[in-house]
């Protein structure tokens, strides 16, 4: 699995760019590799690239890439049903 860091993202401006960037960022770079590990590597440490992580079990890192994908991800569906609610003129 390849190290990303945030020099290799691309940031986006539009819904449809947002969605496509977390598609390949979820699908590329996270699920797909995570379902090739094979188990015995989930109690492993998870190594220099996961930062403050580094000493704990791959496990560990995974449940917290998780709570922060769905924090974001909900905060994204709250800015997008308000959005058609702002203030026009402002």
């Amino acid at each position: 699995m390849r190290n990303i860091t945030l020099d290799d993202v691309e940031f986006f401006g539009t819904a449809a760019g947002g969605q496509e960037f977390l598609e390949t960022a979820y699908y590329t770079h996270w699920r797909d590799p995570l379902a090739a590990m094979p188990d015995e590597r989930m109690w492993e440490p998870s190594g220099p690239a996961f930062f403050g992580y580094a000493d704990h079990p791959v496990i560990d890192t995974v449940l917290h890439v998780l709570d922060e994908f769905a924090h974001h991800a909900a905060e994204l569906g709250v800015l997008r049903d308000l959005y058609p609610h702002r203030p026009t003129g402002t």
